[in-house]
């Protein structure tokens, strides 16, 4: 019996996205039930044989209904939910769509490091965030600023947000942030996210497409024998510096750097 699912909704009802863990000595009609760690939602067996995430109106009734915002229309016979055969749906207003982008799995990607750049405002909430591989926050991973005190997480309205210790104070039941994703989480990682961010400015938000939550970029090795050998070697990540829209690499020993240029390609220059 899996003790870890992660659940993927992008297209709606995103705050039910995140881990849910298994709750030990706990069943609904006569099956397992996990809760969202850290949040507020419960994947369940439902009346109605089917596996269901509902939220606390679900909870209340003991799970003696089948209440909920996903459901997999099709009875289990036994499966746990990363078995099910059959399409997930969300709620939209009174009536479930079929989406098949909700995925329901044992294992998920989440960066160990994030790389934060806003160059035109909020700087002091850019440069690197490492994993707090043991917090979550409203069902999802959470990176602190290295050196710093800002914080990116989901808020409760299913949102990546980057915000300060303010944030935290509220163990981040909240959305409060300086700056913050566009589009809803759904359970998409912040560095593969699309869409725009927006940032803080005075007392607005602001669309700003300089804005670039990214994976930490690995240091590079360059080999060229037949020509131009004083740009080969080791290539390390330049902190804060982004070109066209992509990280620039600093060679050791030497003033040549690797960047995107303006016509797209990959340049030593």
């Amino acid at each position: 019996m899996p003790t870890t699912f992660f659940v993927t909704s992008p297209n709606g009802q995103q705050q039910c996205a995140g881990e849910y863990e298994l709750l030990a000595g706990e069943t609904a009609n006569r099956q397992p039930v996990w809760q969202q760690r850290s949040g507020s939602f419960w994947m369940y067996c439902g009346t109605n044989g089917m596996w269901i995430v509902g939220g606390r109106d679900a909870k209340d009734k003991n799970f003696n209904c089948s209440h909920g915002t996903l459901f997999c229309r099709v009875v289990h016979n036994g499966l746990t939910p990363d078995k099910v055969i059959g399409v997930w749906e969300w709620l939209d207003g009174d009536r479930f769509v079929e989406d098949h982008a909700i995925r329901v799995s044992t294992t998920y990607y989440k960066p160990l490091s994030i790389r934060v750049l806003s160059p035109n405002g909020q700087k002091r909430a850019t440069g690197e965030y490492v994993l707090m591989s043991e917090s979550m926050a409203n069902g999802l991973p959470l990176w602190k600023q290295k050196g710093g005190s800002c914080f990116i997480y989901c808020g409760n309205n299913g949102s990546w947000i980057i915000g300060g210790t303010d944030a935290k104070e509220r163990n981040f039941k909240c959305a409060r942030g300086v700056i913050y994703s566009k589009c809803a989480s759904g359970g998409v990682m912040p560095d593969k996210i699309g869409g725009l961010w927006l940032r803080l400015s005075s007392e607005k938000f602001l669309e700003d497409s300089a804005i670039t939550v990214s994976m930490k970029p690995a240091p590079l090795y360059v080999q060229s024998p037949n020509g131009q050998q004083r740009c080969a070697g080791e290539f390390i990540p330049v902190a804060d510096k982004i070109a066209n829209g992509y990280p620039i690499w600093e060679h050791i020993g030497s003033k040549c750097w690797l960047y995107s240029g303006s016509n797209g390609m990959w340049i030593i220059g």
